[in-house]
């Protein structure tokens, strides 16, 4: 059988008694075994450097993004180098006041992020900020393509110097310096509420309305009304679209409320966004187009690590995310994406689903 052809299927219409049990522990001990056999290959990068045992925390050699996804699945945390060397202790953060926002960034209506790395001393103190990257982009929206920027590092770098204070690492039970750690400081702002006419929120209100009453038709009509042009009035055209199972339109209808919103200063609530890239996601994957889900998934990314909000809304998401990874290949994003949607799944018929796909794939792992 071939792998391409293997989940080309809709999740959501199983019935539960056509779900095969699976024992949960075999599905964690996939990542369990990853973890450990990366585990042993970053301990020997490290042997083979020769540093000295108290310098080892400066290694060169980097958490593979195989052991850092198989331990945030299977014990929920972020792995650093301080987790795999024995007789450290990792430096903490005991003290941080809110960030002050450009005011230049502000009045331009910017939004975005900075990463930077930098080195903790002996007392906890910052120095040696550099930056890695500066981008700006709405950081609440799973849609966002970053773009690179300037005017959030003069604050950052204040910031860290003056209202950041950490605990120093530790070898032995003596501080030491930590250097080459690394931050991710974001910017946002409150947005200015979304601007309608009159005629577009009445239409707006008639196809909710519609929805309500479960008559996904008159809610499409209302929303695609002649002469009316709105982020919103696509956004429920999709929706129609999306319950009515007419995947190709609800796409269409999402790539214009996406399109339009990533041009704009004015967005809609997270969760409207969260929702919308659901419809997206799932409208692609009921045509089968694996790859445009994997160009989506590369924005998601950073959102998903970054905005813990809405993990299980996403669920079905991330499970057609891992599937459209699996269908073009990319067996270990697949495996992933899985997992994390069996992670914050709340239904055992879906877990158990998901089991039964992990089975499948690991006969060509």
């Amino acid at each position: 059988m071939k792998l391409t052809n293997l989940f080309k299927l809709s999740v959501l219409l199983l019935s539960a008694s056509s779900l095969l049990a699976f024992d949960d522990g075999g599905f964690k001990q996939y990542f369990k075994d990853t973890a450990k056999e990366e585990i042993i290959q970053f301990r020997s990068c490290i042997q083979n450097e020769g540093l000295d045992v108290k310098n080892q925390i400066n290694t060169k050699c980097q958490i593979s993004k195989k052991l850092s996804n198989a331990v945030f699945l299977v014990e929920g945390y972020n792995i650093n180098k301080f987790n795999l060397l024995p007789n450290y202790k990792s430096y903490k953060k005991i003290s941080s006041s809110k960030i002050r926002y450009p005011k230049h960034m502000l009045n331009q209506k910017k939004e975005g992020y900075i990463s930077l790395s930098f080195d903790i001393n002996e007392q906890g103190r910052v120095e040696d900020i550099k930056v890695i990257e500066e981008l700006c982009g709405n950081v609440k929206s799973p849609f966002t393509k970053y773009k690179e920027c300037k005017g959030f590092e003069r604050a950052a770098v204040y910031a860290l110097k003056k209202r950041f204070f950490y605990e120093p690492s530790q070898y032995d039970g003596k501080a030491i310096r930590t250097n080459n750690v690394k931050a991710r400081l974001s910017f946002f702002y409150e947005p200015s509420p979304v601007t309608i006419s009159k005629r577009e929120r009445s239409a707006a209100a008639k196809s909710e309305k519609a929805f309500s009453l479960g008559n996904y038709e008159k809610a499409f009509e209302e929303a695609a009304m002649p002469n009316l042009d709105h982020r919103m009035l696509d956004f429920l055209a999709s929706k129609a679209k999306f319950y009515l199972q007419e995947y190709e339109e609800a796409a269409n209808h999402m790539n214009r409320f996406i399109t339009d919103s990533a041009n704009s200063e004015n967005q809609f609530s997270e969760s409207m966004m969260a929702e919308s890239l659901s419809i997206m996601i799932t409208s692609l994957f009921n045509q089968n187009k694996f790859s445009e889900i994997v160009e989506y998934e590369k924005a998601y990314s950073v959102y998903f690590k970054e905005r813990k909000g809405f993990k299980e809304l996403l669920v079905t998401t991330n499970l057609y995310i891992g599937i459209a990874f699996i269908n073009t290949g990319n067996l270990q994003d697949g495996i992933f994406y899985l997992g994390m949607a069996s992670k914050y799944s709340d239904s055992q018929p879906q877990k158990d689903y998901i089991l039964n796909l992990y089975n499948q794939v690991s006969n060509y792992l």
